[in-house]
């Protein structure tokens, strides 16, 4: 059976872990699906100018969160070719970069048997997602790049656009009025860039 790591959101200054994480899961359970939620760290004082965690701690946490359910496959009584990850905002941002991102290992992560283990997920479930860097919600970049938040290089590194053809087939639903995540930069422009390149997607829009 299939099974989903849920990222919450937050903008990477929080993490929520109720609606946008347990409440998820337990959804996924009620429908036959195990679930997991991933409690990346976080940085509560990223605002303020001094940035403790960024993109080397969030992606380290999501991926050996991805590696640590393959690798125990066995044990959960899951598919270890099964393993989708789930992201709502900012954790949908996190999702999308773990997918495209899978040659980076952080914070040695390959010096254990775990961290040898395949990193990508198998699906993609990416809720009002921010997978744009540019022209983003000011907390993501300023936190996720820390000094590197004005570096246009990295903006595109991170970014949907940087290594489209590594993303797994993709679920997205948002919403056409969101006052904080642009839906037709975001989801929208994704769902059409894969659509061109012949790629499996999926894109709803709510009001």
């Amino acid at each position: 059976p299939a099974c989903v790591l849920i990222l919450p959101g937050g903008g990477y200054f929080q993490r929520t872990d109720g609606a946008e994480g347990i409440e998820i899961a337990e959804a996924y359970n009620a429908s036959g699906i195990s679930a997991f939620v991933v409690r990346y760290r976080y940085d509560a004082n990223g605002m303020s100018g001094k940035v403790t965690y960024d993109r080397r701690a969030f992606m380290a946490d999501a991926q050996r969160a991805v590696q640590f359910v393959r690798y125990f496959a066995g044990e959960f009584g899951v598919d270890p070719a099964k393993i989708a990850l789930c992201g709502f905002f900012a954790g949908g941002h996190l999702a999308m970069v773990v997918a495209e991102h899978t040659d980076e290992l952080y914070e040695g992560a390959d010096r254990s048997a775990i961290g040898l283990v395949d990193s990508h997920p198998d699906a993609l479930v990416l809720g009002y997602p921010l997978v744009n860097m540019k022209n983003a919600y000011y907390t993501v970049p300023v936190i996720f790049l820390n000094e590197d938040q004005k570096n246009q290089e990295m903006l595109q590194k991170y970014s949907y656009t940087y290594r489209l053809e590594a993303l797994p087939p993709t679920f997205m639903f948002a919403y056409k009025n969101d006052d904080t995540v642009s839906v037709r930069i975001n989801a929208q422009a994704m769902q059409k860039d894969m659509e061109a390149a012949g790629m499996t997607v999926e894109c709803y829009l709510f009001k």
